[in-house]
């Protein structure tokens, strides 16, 4: 943003390297601090997590 100087990062977790960048919203707070929000996506394998308990109730 042309208005905007130099401003400081916070970065809490690496962007993956195919990461794309669909968007990004910047808020202004009332005390004058500005705040962005990044949207990424990426591909990644996802593993499935079995189930530790099984429930034994039936819901008629």
């Amino acid at each position: 943003m042309p208005k905007l100087k130099d401003v400081q990062i916070k970065l809490h977790r690496q962007l993956p390297k195919d990461a794309v960048i669909k968007s990004a919203t910047i808020s202004k707070t009332p005390t004058g601090k500005y705040y962005i929000a990044i949207l990424v996506e990426y591909q990644t394998d996802i593993e499935s997590v079995a189930s530790k308990k099984k429930c034994s109730r039936r819901v008629n």
